[in-house]
């Protein structure tokens, strides 16, 4: 979550590679000097900050967004017919959405007219991995959270409403969409059934039965994981009132 990227508080995402000609010596005699490059980015939102680099020495640095402009480059390929790897390196907002894929493509790149040029204004338009689980954010809960809490009051005898609802999140409150463990659900009134177990459907338990037989004022629900009775969590207050 930087704002400034450095090689160790960052992610390396992609790996692009300048060729002159591709594998053969071309008959100009030149190297291909980039000088600018356009990076487009799908699922921008979930990135801070991305970052051009040569090796350890960055080249350029922008706000993430779904087009990432880097002038002023003078990346050579040192040779006629020679190469040059760069790699993209990025932070991650606080806030991101677990599952989601970003992918970067090559939509601009100008290179130096005191070398070999481009065949196409995209030269080729490469684009980073999105195969499988590559570039893919992947969020893991180690706490819970309630997501719809208690309302008050509530009535004697009948189910809570809106039903209340616990989310497994990470540190900075990411739902975590693969969570599926059981949720267990206790209060310091009378529950019925208690304790209430429900399994987690993409990161959210939904206890829509919450039902209090007894009267009482500044009631608490606590909410933790089933397996393991840890996370624990505690509710906002409610007072349970007998029907009007």
């Amino acid at each position: 979550q930087a704002t400034d990227i450095t090689d160790a508080n960052s992610l390396e995402a992609a790996q692009f590679t300048i060729r002159d000609d591709g594998t053969r010596t071309h008959a100009d005699a030149l190297e291909t000097i980039l000088t600018n490059l356009t990076l487009s980015l799908g699922n921008s939102s979930n990135l801070r900050r991305v970052a051009l680099y040569d090796g350890t020495i960055e080249l350029g640095e922008v706000a993430a967004g779904s087009s990432n402009v880097f002038n002023g480059l003078t990346l050579s390929t040192g040779t006629d017919g020679g190469s040059k790897t760069i790699s993209v390196r990025v932070t991650f907002q606080s806030m991101v959405t677990d599952n989601a894929q970003f992918q970067f493509a090559v939509t601009s790149a100008t290179a130096d007219n005191a070398g070999s040029g481009f065949a196409a204004a995209h030269a080729g338009g490469a684009s980073s991995s999105i195969t499988g689980d590559d570039n893919r954010i992947e969020v893991v809960a180690d706490r819970l959270a309630f997501a719809q809490n208690t309302t008050t009051p509530t009535a004697l005898n009948a189910a809570m409403s809106p039903a209340v609802t616990v989310s497994a999140n990470d540190i900075n409150g990411n739902p975590d969409l693969d969570f599926t463990e059981q949720i267990r659900i206790t209060s310091s009134g009378t529950l019925t059934g208690s304790p209430v177990d429900v399994a987690a459907v993409s990161g959210l338990a939904t206890f829509s039965t919450l039902t209090h037989t007894v009267i009482g004022t500044g009631l608490t629900l606590n909410a933790e994981r089933t397996t393991g009775g840890d996370w624990d969590v505690v509710s906002a207050s409610f007072d349970i009132t007998a029907s009007t």
